[in-house]
């Protein structure tokens, strides 16, 4: 961040609510970036592209999982202003725990939740094929600054064709990424 535009101060948060924003201090003052000045980390964390290799073929999505309890965010809560979180039970263990702790709970049913949490059921992506996944350590240690926010953040002018169409085809590519996840959660909600 030392060769950012912003010049941040300190970090304050990469979220606020459901939104991912950039929120730091300058000279005591705190700023939430906007889109244009988000930070690097947070490109880069939406990208795909630093998802450890095993995230990309992840072993315990799905309902096999043996632990008592899953946790994740609850995406596309349309049910109120607050961020939460989605807790599932696997097991008479898990259910119990929940009782017992001091939360507020909401049953919610699997084909509000899982078409906009499709890691939780389905956890493949194609990110660990690309060759900016397998050369990511090369590219961040030795490129510059500029060359890792095009690379790693798609931070891209329109006017400059050959970096666009990498950018276009990163967005295809993702596309194509969410397409098949929703393709799978479909048939699995479908199931149900």
């Amino acid at each position: 961040l030392k060769e950012s535009s912003l010049q941040p101060s300190q970090i304050i948060g990469f979220r606020s609510g459901k939104d991912y924003i950039f929120s730091y201090s300058r000279n005591g003052e705190i700023i939430k970036a906007g889109k244009s000045d988000r930070a690097l980390p947070l490109y880069g964390y939406t990208s795909g592209l630093t998802n450890r290799h095993s995230c990309n073929n992840c072993q315990f999505a799905g309902t096999h999982r043996q632990s008592a309890i899953t946790i994740g965010d609850f995406w596309h809560d349309t049910f109120t202003q607050h961020h939460r979180s989605v807790i599932i039970c696997h097991n008479a263990n898990g259910k119990e725990l929940i009782q017992k702790a001091a939360i507020k709970l909401d049953k919610i049913e699997w084909n509000v939740f899982l078409p906009y949490n499709p890691r939780i059921a389905y956890g493949k992506t194609l990110y660990s094929n690309r060759i900016e996944r397998k050369y990511l350590s090369r590219l961040l240690g030795k490129s510059s600054y500029n060359i890792v926010e095009k690379i790693y953040a798609t931070k891209i002018a329109t006017c400059n064709i050959p970096w666009m169409i990498y950018k276009i085809e990163r967005y295809l590519f993702q596309r194509l990424n969410t397409f098949i996840s929703k393709q799978y959660i479909k048939k699995l909600v479908n199931k149900r």
